[in-house]
């Protein structure tokens, strides 16, 4: 699992655990899973999470929309920066 917060100029729009994160940078879409390489990056489209529902294992998704922000992963920590 990864831990997740999502940060904006407001504050915290979110904090918790994801099974995986989506998003787009200029080159393309990408995905963040656990154990993801240190990762640094610009984004310019919505930021999805995917997180397993309490006790299931249906998937629930969120969405985050980004005009542009920044995603750092470094140990199974997703740090994201919103509207920066």
């Amino acid at each position: 699992m990864l831990d997740v917060e999502i940060r904006s100029k407001r504050g915290l729009l979110f904090s918790g655990k994801a099974s995986a994160i989506s998003s787009s940078n200029e080159t393309g879409r990408f995905d963040v899973l656990p154990m993801h390489a240190n990762f640094i990056t610009l984004v310019n489209e919505t930021i999805v999470i995917y997180k397993k529902a309490f006790g299931g294992t249906a998937m629930i998704r969120d969405e985050f929309p980004v005009k542009r922000g920044v995603i750092k992963v470094a140990k199974n920590k997703v740090e994201i920066f919103l509207s920066i």
